[in-house]
């Protein structure tokens, strides 16, 4: 009894800080996510400035209006399903932060994760109503029918009839990504064999593949979770799986893209290789060199059957090998002993991956560099304006990515991952409690956003990257709510991104008035403005 007594006052002690540290938290994240808004909103307003002042072309869908992402504003007029989402949305929210409260078992969290996921996704089909793209079908009656619109509009599904054996599909692939459809020809044939699969299974009925599409996507959560928890905790895992389903590009993207579908693969590569970061270094005296490469070989050896696969479902997977290369490069140059398990496991991975695609070509024919070079071809013929760039085009398509892929992972997450850059770890040890990827994360955002590969629609493409920002702000959110990390007033913790962008925004600000200066100036001797023919 006076036990109970005397932890009484802890208790109740730290419930009051952990609710003042989170109120705190609260409000700093409101104007933090004010602040990004506004500068991104400048962002906007300058990069269209340039697109009407030096007359750069981009491609269709993308103006004045739209940049930096690419979108074409079509507003839907209300229906019910409006409603729904907004109850899924508010229940979703509402539901799991409390289990996760509440030490409920992580499966059921996950389900509840994996359950919200199909909900939102189906819902977000729904909005578009009946009779949705007819040029298609005629009409959309039943819910398996709804469910199956991704993989016709987003254009899967018809090439999975293709004729012959899958050997000879294979063996000719590079020779046939030309006379398959849009997106197809510039993807591996992974996503075109899944469906044939499913065909094998269930027959060509439509809604089967609708299914299996949206159950891997979900599953996109089991792979985020457990490397949230391999990396930090089993808390981090959870809130980094919860917010990558509810990041504005999962929800966007997740009823009309086939994107989620391909990130499982790309998703349980990452969470495997994230082990070899917990393997010891070979002076502990509780295992050998032995065991330590053993080890590192087993988890190499996994994460590159998962890397060989991820690359036949997408060619965006070349990141995920610079992703691992330099987090294992980063950590040997800090600690010249994690070359065993980390170099090694590195070592192995790759391996394994080449030998695979080797393998099948052996076994099939299936070129893979020679498909590679074929979708390059094809997209470039797709976007002319991506052969020979200007400066000025490049740099307006480079800031469109990187902007693109941000927006999409949320302003919530974006904000606390600005917090997490503050957390400086010794130069001469290695973190415990780190992302190892969540490190290199921005020059890998730099150099693939800048590196004439893409051309926008980055946070489609790029959905597999969120997790790693996800699961450290997750990280950072534990370690807030135990009181690990102060937020001593609103403007803080050290949204350092504000302090630097705050005088680029005041620069935009300016640049916006002189340019209007100028156009009108422009307009009064030339009778014209600038861009107009």
């Amino acid at each position: 009894m006076n036990d109970h007594i005397d932890h009484d006052p802890d208790t109740r002690g730290s419930q009051i800080r952990d609710k003042s540290v989170l109120d705190l938290g609260v409000r700093s994240l409101v104007i933090q996510s004010l602040v990004g808004t506004i500068l991104f909103w400048l962002l906007h307003i300058f990069m269209g400035w340039t697109l009407r002042y030096w007359g750069v072309w981009l491609p269709p869908g993308i103006g004045p209006d739209t940049v930096p992402v690419w979108a074409v504003w079509e507003p839907l007029l209300p229906n019910e399903w409006f409603l729904m989402a907004i109850v899924a949305f508010v229940w979703f929210i509402r539901v799991v932060p409390r289990m996760m409260a509440n030490q409920e078992s992580p499966l059921l969290v996950l389900a509840i994760l994996a359950a919200g996921y199909c909900l939102l996704s189906t819902v977000s089909i729904l909005i578009r109503g009946p009779g949705w793209n007819l040029s298609l079908m005629a009409t959309f009656h039943s819910h398996a029918e709804l469910l199956q619109s991704p993989f016709v509009w987003g254009h899967y599904y018809p090439d999975s009839f293709f004729e012959g054996s899958v050997r000879d599909f294979l063996r000719e692939y590079p020779q046939r990504m030309g006379d398959q459809t849009l997106h197809n020809t510039v993807h591996p044939p992974g996503g075109i064999l899944v469906l044939r699969g499913v065909q094998a299974v269930w027959g060509d009925a439509i809604w089967s593949a609708a299914l299996v599409r949206t159950l891997f996507a979900a599953g996109c959560v089991i792979p985020i979770y457990g490397m949230g928890r391999d990396l930090f905790s089993h808390q981090a895992g959870l809130i980094g799986a919860a917010l990558w389903v509810l990041s504005p590009a999962v929800l966007m993207h997740s009823g009309t893209s086939a994107e989620p579908f391909f990130a499982l693969p790309v998703l349980l590569s990452m969470w495997i290789f994230s082990r070899c970061f917990e393997i010891d270094d070979v002076k502990d005296r509780q295992q050998s060199r032995s065991e330590s490469w053993k080890r590192s070989a087993c988890v190499g050896f996994l994460a590159g059957m998962m890397l060989f696969v991820a690359s036949m479902m997408t060619f965006s997977v070349a990141m995920i090998a610079v992703l691992f290369s330099l987090s294992v490069v980063r950590r040997i140059w800090i600690d010249h002993r994690r070359w065993i398990p980390e170099g090694g496991a590195l070592l192995v991975t790759g391996l394994t991956c080449v030998v695979a695609l080797t393998s099948l070509y052996l076994l099939t024919g299936f070129n893979y560099a020679e498909s590679l070079l074929e979708a390059i071809q094809n997209d470039r013929e797709a976007l002319p304006w991506k052969k020979n760039p200007s400066l000025s085009y490049q740099a307006m398509v480079g800031t469109g990515n990187l902007s693109a892929f941000l927006l999409g992972t949320g302003m919530v997450s974006l904000c606390w991952w600005f917090r997490c850059a503050r957390h400086r770890h010794s130069k001469s040890t290695i973190d415990r409690r780190e992302n190892p990827f969540g490190k290199v994360l921005p020059v890998i955002l730099l150099f693939f956003s800048y590196g004439r590969f893409y051309s926008l629609e980055t946070e489609r493409i790029w959905i597999f990257l969120i997790p790693i920002i996800t699961v450290s702000v997750g990280y950072e959110l534990t370690r807030c709510m135990r009181g690990e990390r102060g937020m001593d007033t609103t403007w803080m913790p050290y949204m350092w991104p504000i302090k630097s962008c705050l005088w680029l925004g005041i620069v935009f600000l300016l640049i916006q008035g002189i340019s209007e200066l100028l156009k009108s100036y422009y307009a009064m001797t030339k009778g014209k403005w600038p861009g107009d023919k």
